[in-house]
């Protein structure tokens, strides 16, 4: 179960940070425990949250490989930008 938890981590941090950012319900009690289960470090780091424009006409063209391919592109070029500063978090909301 720990190892499936590790293999998971970047996404159980990613759900983190929507949560966060869609006013989901939460203590500061909560907020900490997450954030050192999740081995977040709030001192220094940033978020970069990313939404399609225009999903329904990305979704309609090429096929699956290619849409991924290129949501993949964007989140690469966000960690190269957020690399530059310290360490950081990608979010894709999803419409």
């Amino acid at each position: 179960m720990k190892k499936t938890i590790e293999n998971n981590i970047a996404t159980l941090r990613e759900n983190f940070f929507l949560n966060l950012l869609s006013n989901k319900e939460m203590d500061d009690e909560e907020i900490s425990e997450k954030m050192e289960f999740l081995k977040i470090d709030l001192s220094k780091f940033y978020v970069i949250s990313f939404e399609i424009d225009r999903y329904n006409d990305f979704r309609a063209g090429g096929c699956e490989l290619e849409r991924h391919m290129k949501r993949l592109f964007i989140r690469q070029n966000c960690m190269k930008v957020i690399s530059k500063y310290s360490t950081g978090y990608i979010i894709e909301k999803t419409s």
